[in-house]
């Protein structure tokens, strides 16, 4: 990867970790004050920690894809006619 990928992939890398805490802090928030019990609370905490990896691994798999597939590109072409 080139610098310029690095850059975006670190910039992305960190929007995806602050919407991640966000969204934990946020249904945090709301099953606490919404007064649900604590098993549901505890599972609610659990599903947006998910998402927020989930998230996570997807920015790391497209820039992995992006980083591969103009490599496939060029090793799966044609290879034009020989000159004999």
């Amino acid at each position: 990867m080139n610098l310029l990928q690095w850059i975006i992939a670190g910039w992305l890398g960190w929007r995806y970790d602050c919407i991640g805490a966000i969204v934990v802090f946020l249904t945090t928030l709301f099953a606490v004050f919404r007064g649900v019990s604590d098993g549901f609370t505890a599972v609610v905490i659990v599903q947006a920690g998910i998402f927020a990896e989930a998230s996570r691994q997807l920015v790391k798999f497209v820039f992995y894809f992006s980083e591969i597939f103009p490599m496939l590109i060029l090793f799966l072409a044609e290879k034009g006619p020989c000159s004999t």
